[in-house]
């Protein structure tokens, strides 16, 4: 079942795991200075060498190492990093469609309207100077 893989390093990888398991609870609103986090990151990086290490000394195809490094090594934290770094507040939140007027979000709304209004400017000034397509060997200028 553990294809002769070294019982301690497969005890490690459990106990990492362990330790992601205890990121749940507090998921997601995981505090960056929190123990757990910190002890999260260092023992990921310690894993990921810890397998590294073993799998350059013992020889095993490529497929089957990354196939055992995205399953058993990288999934779990890459999923919290991502999942953290998602946009949170694009999420819907409070009664839909009434305005929320948190000031956190005022300068990326700022931002999303100058950026939308830009396209909007590309937008009218394609139609005014390219010409416009009408059928497959068409062309309708102005």
């Amino acid at each position: 079942m553990t294809e002769n893989l070294p019982p301690l390093y497969l005890i490690f990888g459990l106990f990492v795991h362990g330790v992601y398991f205890t990121l749940l609870t507090p998921f997601p609103f995981i505090e960056l200075s929190d123990i757990r986090f910190s002890a999260s990151i260092v023992l990921a990086i310690l894993d990921h060498f810890l397998w590294f290490f073993y799998f350059t000394s013992v020889y095993y195809p490529f497929n089957e190492i990354l196939a055992f490094f995205i399953i058993c090594v990288w999934m779990i934290p890459f999923g919290f990093f991502v999942s953290l770094s998602a946009n949170e507040n694009t999420l819907p939140s409070g009664v839909y469609g009434a305005p929320r007027n948190d000031p956190f979000l005022e300068p990326h709304k700022k931002a999303a309207n100058r950026l939308l209004s830009f396209f909007k400017f590309v937008n009218t000034k394609k139609s005014s100077i390219l010409p416009e397509v009408v059928g497959t060997n068409t062309v309708k200028l102005g």
